[in-house]
C-alpha cells in the first residue's frame, strides 16, 4: 500500500505558521530586554522631534501666511501711498478703518490690526481697545525705534500699553531712499497657540513655546514653569541633557519663538523595570494562544476555498450557474464574486450574441421586403420632368431636375469622400428647390476660392449646415434672408464658411451646442435633425481627419450665425 507523502494545502500553511512563530521566539526573547531601554530612548527622542517639528512647522506656516496676508493687503490697499500723506481727511480715515477691519477677517485668530503713520506719529487700529497706547509712552517709543531698524516681516512678544501680546509687523519704507514711513501690524490671539498645542499628544513630558527671553507663551504644563534653567538651553535645534531632563529645542524660523520638549530621564528607568521573566511568561502564553487561535481560523478560512474548488470542478459547461457567496468580506469573497460575475457576463454574451443573430436576420428580411430599385426612381423622375417640359411647366421641370440630380448624386458616390466641386453642385440643386419653396424670400451668395474646388470634403456635409439656417435662423423673419458660403485656401488646410443673417442664438444656447459638438456621435453619422445634424458633420470630419479639424460655431442673438469648417488640403 502506497503512503501519500504529500501534505494537504491546509497543513502546509499551519506548518509554515508554526515555523515562522517558534524559530524567532528564542532570538526575540534574548534581545528584547537588552534593546528595550534603547528603544524607549529613541522613541522619546522620535516623539519629541515629531511633536516639536510639527508645532514649529504649524506656527511657521501660520506666520508665513500672516506675512503673505499683510503683504497682499498692503499692496492691494496702497498703504505706502497713504503713509506718504501728511494728513488724512475723513474719507481717508474711514477707508483705513474699513480696510483694517477687513484685514482682521482673514483668520479667526487675528485679534486686531494696526497702521502706524510715522510722520503723524499716530497709530490707527481696526477695533478700539480698553488699553489705549499713548504715543509718548517710553515703551511705545522704544518699540518704534526697534521697528525702524528692521526691513522685513517680524514676529515677537511685545509689551506696551497693558500686558504683552504677540504681534506680527511689516515696516513700510519709501522707494529709493528707504525712509521709514510707518508699519502694518497684526495682533494675534493666543488661540493660535492653543489650537496648535491641542493637536499634539506628548506622552513623555511637557511642551513649551517660549520667546527669545525665555518667557513662556504657552505650555502643556499647568504650573507654567520651566523645570530647567533657560540660559543652559542650546540655541540650535538639538537634544541635550540638563539636570535630570532630556531637552529638545526647535526654533521657529518666522519668529523669535522656540518650541521646547522637556521630558524626565526617569521615564526610561520606570519603563525598564518590568521583570524580564514576566515578559517571557506572558510572551510564551500569548504565542501558544495565538497558535491555537490561528489554526482554528485557518481551518475556517480554508473551508470556502475547498468548497469553491469543488463547485468549479463540478460546473456544467452547458449550464453555468453562480456559486454561493460567503459573507466574509475578504479576498475569498472577492474570488467568489468575481467568478459569479464572470459566469453572468458569459451568459449575457451568449444571450447578446443570440439576440444579435436574430436582429441581423430580421434586418435582412426587412431590407429585402422594402428594397426598391434606385435607378427606377431616377428614371421615373426624369420621365415626370419630361412630361412637365412638354406641357410648358418649366418651374416643375427645374425642381424635378434638381431633385433628380440630388438623388443621382447620392447614388453616384458610394464612399464618404467627394470633391468639393461636386458638393457645391449638390448644394446648388438644393438651393433651387428652396427657391421654389420660398420664392423671393432669400438670397444665396457664393464666393469660392478656385484652389479649393478640387479638394476633398465629406459627402453631404455642407447641405445640412445650409438647411440649419432655413430651419432655425429665419423662423421669425418674413423675408430678406441671406445665406452666404465662401471658402479660403491655406497652406495645410482650407476653410468653408457658412453665414446667415438670421435670429442667431443666446450665449447659453451657443454653449450647449458647442458642448454637443465635442461629443462623438457614431449612432447615425448622416442624421440631420436639428443640432444632431451639426454634431454628426463634426463627428465625421474628426473621424476622417483627426481632432485638429472640424466645426466651429459663432453666433450672437439677432445678429446671425457663422459656421466654419476646417479641412485638410492633403489627406
Amino acid at each position: 500500500m502506497m503512503v501519500n507523502r504529500h501534505l494537504p494545502f491546509s497543513k502546509k500553511i499551519i506548518l509554515i505558521e508554526l515555523l515562522s512563530l517558534l524559530l524567532p521566539l528564542s532570538l526575540t526573547l534574548t534581545l528584547c530586554y537588552s534593546t528595550y531601554s534603547h528603544m524607549v530612548i529613541n522613541d522619546m527622542k522620535s516623539v519629541s522631534t515629531q511633536q516639536s517639528d510639527f508645532l514649529a512647522q504649524y506656527l511657521d506656516n501660520a506666520f508665513l501666511s500672516i506675512n503673505r496676508n499683510l503683504s497682499t493687503w498692503m499692496s492691494s490697499e496702497n498703504v505706502r501711498d497713504y503713509l506718504e500723506k501728511d494728513s488724512f481727511d475723513e474719507s481717508d480715515l474711514k477707508y483705513i478703518s474699513n480696510s483694517l477691519t477687513s484685514l482682521c477677517t482673514f483668520q479667526s485668530y487675528y485679534q486686531n490690526a494696526y497702521l502706524y503713520h510715522a510722520g503723524q506719529k499716530q497709530l490707527y487700529r481696526a477695533f478700539s481697545e480698553n488699553s489705549h497706547v499713548d504715543s509718548s509712552d517710553p515703551d511705545f517709543q522704544a518699540w518704534i525705534s526697534s521697528v525702524k531698524k528692521i526691513y522685513t516681516f517680524q514676529t515677537g512678544l511685545y509689551s506696551f500699553g497693558q500686558g504683552s501680546s504677540i504681534f506680527c509687523v511689516i515696516p513700510v519704507r519709501s522707494y529709493g531712499t528707504h525712509h521709514f514711513l510707518g508699519y502694518c501690524m497684526i495682533k494675534l490671539s493666543l488661540t493660535l497657540l492653543t489650537d496648535a498645542f491641542s493637536i499634539c499628544n506628548y506622552p513623555y513630558g511637557t511642551l513649551y513655546c517660549i520667546d527669545a527671553n525665555g518667557t513662556i507663551l504657552h505650555t502643556t504644563n499647568p504650573s507654567r514653569e520651566l523645570p530647567v534653567d533657560y540660559r543652559q538651553i542650546a540655541t540650535s535645534n538639538s537634544f541635550q541633557t540638563i539636570d535630570r531632563y532630556l531637552v529638545y529645542r526647535n526654533i521657529i524660523t518666522q519668529s523669535s519663538f522656540s518650541i521646547l520638549s522637556i521630558c524626565p530621564n526617569a521615564i526610561h528607568y520606570i519603563k525598564g523595570t518590568v521583570p524580564f521573566y514576566v515578559v517571557i511568561i506572558i510572551s510564551v502564553v500569548c504565542i501558544f494562544l495565538s497558535l491555537w487561535i490561528s489554526i482554528a481560523l485557518l481551518r475556517k478560512l480554508l473551508y470556502p476555498i475547498r468548497s469553491m474548488a469543488g463547485a468549479m470542478a463540478m460546473a456544467d459547461p452547458n449550464d453555468l450557474q453562480p456559486i454561493p457567496v460567503t459573507n466574509t468580506h475578504d479576498e475569498i469573497m472577492i474570488l467568489e464574486e468575481t467568478y459569479n460575475d464572470m459566469i453572468l457576463r458569459i451568459n449575457d454574451m451568449v444571450e447578446a450574441q443570440y439576440r444579435s443573430d436574430i436582429a441581423v436576420k430580421d434586418a435582412r428580411l426587412r431590407a429585402l421586403q422594402l428594397q426598391i430599385n434606385p435607378h427606377f426612381v431616377n428614371n421615373t423622375l426624369q420621365m415626370i420632368g419630361t412630361l412637365a417640359a412638354e406641357r410648358d411647366m418649366m418651374d416643375i421641370y427645374d425642381l424635378l431636375s434638381s431633385f433628380s440630380r440630388m438623388f443621382y448624386y447620392c447614388l453616384k458616390y458610394k464612399g464618404d469622400i467627394v470633391p468639393f466641386r461636386d458638393e457645391l453642385n449638390y448644394l446648388q440643386d438644393y438651393i433651387t428647390i428652396q427657391e421654389g419653396r420660398f420664392p423671393g424670400k432669400f438670397r444665396f451668395l457664393i464666393d469660392i476660392d478656385e484652389r479649393t474646388k478640387n479638394l476633398e470634403v465629406p459627402k453631404m456635409s455642407i447641405q445640412p449646415l445650409i438647411e440649419n439656417s432655413f430651419v432655425h435662423s429665419f423662423g421669425n423673419m418674413h423675408d430678406g434672408w441671406i445665406v452666404r458660403i465662401h471658402s479660403h485656401y491655406h497652406d495645410s488646410c482650407y476653410t468653408i464658411i457658412i453665414e446667415d443673417n438670421g435670429c442667431g442664438m443666446s450665449k447659453e444656447t451657443l454653449q450647449i451646442l458647442r458642448r454637443r459638438l465635442q461629443e462623438i456621435n457614431t449612432d447615425n453619422p448622416f442624421h440631420t435633425h436639428s443640432s444632431i445634424g451639426l454634431q454628426n458633420v463634426n463627428t465625421r470630419i474628426k473621424l476622417l481627419y483627426g481632432i485638429n479639424y472640424g466645426m466651429k460655431i459663432e453666433s450672437e442673438l439677432s445678429k446671425g450665425t457663422v459656421i466654419t469648417l476646417t479641412l485638410p488640403t492633403k489627406r
